[in-house]
């Protein structure tokens, strides 16, 4: 391992700021770093001027402001550096083609609201391992 070991980046993308607190205090208290945007476009323009580190991992919500969750998926895979995002789609949405539509748009996981805080740190676990401590 190298001497000097970044802190794996989450980022979570949900027009509520209610479930991006949850998530975000959630995986901060296990050691993870996380930012999150209440706006899919905002969210997309940090990425693209690298106001935000490239995360591990995204939380994404299916129903936002503008653009749904699903498209948002493909436009992180049409950029080479976003491309190989491991996203979960969170959503109220708890049906068959919900699951299908966000695994065609490129979602490893799939997370029905409302959920438990232990579901949220046991699928970041399961997709990206336990938090590594960074290193000075």
């Amino acid at each position: 391992m190298d001497a000097v070991a970044r802190r794996q980046h989450i980022l979570v993308i949900d027009d509520s700021p209610t479930i991006c607190s949850i998530i975000q205090n959630t995986l901060t208290r296990a050691g993870y770093a996380v930012d999150f945007f209440v706006d899919e476009l905002d969210a997309f323009t940090a990425l693209q001027r690298r106001e935000i580190p490239i995360p591990e991992l995204v939380f994404l919500d299916i129903r936002l402001k503008q653009i749904d969750g699903y498209s948002v998926a493909r436009m992180f895979r049409q950029k080479d550096d976003l491309a190989n995002l491991v996203i979960v789609m969170i959503s109220g949405l708890n049906g068959r083609i919900d699951r299908w539509r966000a695994t065609r748009a490129g979602a490893k996981a799939y997370i029905t609201k409302p959920f438990r805080p232990g579901e949220i740190l046991n699928t970041v676990q399961q997709l990206i391992g336990p938090p590594v401590a960074a290193s000075a």
